[in-house]
């Protein structure tokens, strides 16, 4: 396999891997699931030949399909019974768009802004397919996701600098001894070789992201739950008057109404009469 089929075929898993997110989150139905894997089958076919759409029919294809979307989400709102069905028919219609434009996409010629654009697609499906659901099997595709978009794009940069830079072979470091040229080997060798390293690295990467997002992750709900403790409090503070703190609690001679207080606790003994009678907390008869 040459370079070029391994970018392909690395960047194809990576659009798959977003679909596959989609449907196990439920999403996307096996039907369409299926429909698209058969679009991906035939783009493989297609690809060098004459039979891929263009770049300027492609954009016309695009163009009808934004009508297409809007005629979508009016269908599946008006057949929606509640407000949750309708919420349902907008991420429903959003997703039947985005595998419409992944397959627009795949199946016209495509240079390196089109790759960008159907890796951008494939990361929003990621998206859709989280805010749908996050079970451990969502957790499982968006492990095989971020391994293939690793890969793909490490290939595409690679894919990149090689069509940039002119190769050439320095006339200084050949030898005549055959063992150094067995030791060497050829062009087409080093590049198998680098073919094979490059899911290593690609794994390398993943383990680092993960390294470094898991304590975030289990670190960062703590500390919102802290920042929103710290903030609920000084709105309660500010909604009270001055020098009266949480629960009730006197401070600076004020009462939890506001009134000022004596430094020591007044019992009803030292209350007038007349006071004591009117007095809601102290259990007397009310005068008639």
């Amino acid at each position: 396999m040459n370079f070029e089929n391994y970018f392909r075929a690395c960047s194809y898993a990576m659009i798959a891997c977003g679909v596959l997110a989609l449907a196990v989150a439920g999403g996307v139905g096996a039907g369409l699931a299926a429909l698209f894997a058969t679009v991906l089958v035939v783009s493989w076919k297609l690809a060098g030949t004459r039979w891929q759409m263009s770049e300027r029919a492609g954009l016309f294809v695009v163009l009808l399909a934004l009508p297409a979307f809007y005629l979508d989400w009016n269908f599946q709102r008006g057949v929606a019974a509640d407000a949750a069905g309708q919420v349902y028919a907008g991420v429903s219609a959003l997703v039947h768009f985005t595998l419409l434009l992944s397959s627009i996409k795949l199946l016209q010629v495509k240079s390196d802004r089109d790759w960008l654009f159907l890796y951008l697609i494939s990361f929003f499906e990621v998206l859709l397919a989280a805010g749908l659901s996050v079970s451990p099997t969502f957790l499982l595709s968006l492990g095989l996701y971020i391994f293939c978009a690793l890969l793909a794009i490490v290939c595409f940069e690679l894919r990149k600098a090689s069509r940039a830079i002119a190769e050439s072979e320095s006339r200084l470091l050949v030898a005549n001894d055959p063992k150094f040229l067995r030791r060497g080997g050829s062009i087409a060798g080093k590049r198998a070789r680098v073919m094979r390293r490059l899911p290593a690295a690609a794994l390398c990467l993943f383990a680092l992201i993960f390294g470094l997002a898991l304590p975030i992750f289990f670190i960062t709900p703590r500390a919102s739950e802290g920042s929103s403790h710290r903030v609920c409090s000084a709105v309660t503070m500010a909604s009270r008057p001055n020098g009266v703190e949480n629960h009730g609690m006197p401070a600076n001679g004020y009462g939890p109404v506001g009134r000022p207080v004596s430094s020591r606790a007044r019992s009803a003994r030292d209350l007038p009469t007349h006071r004591l009678n009117r007095c809601p907390d102290v259990r007397s008869p009310a005068p008639r």
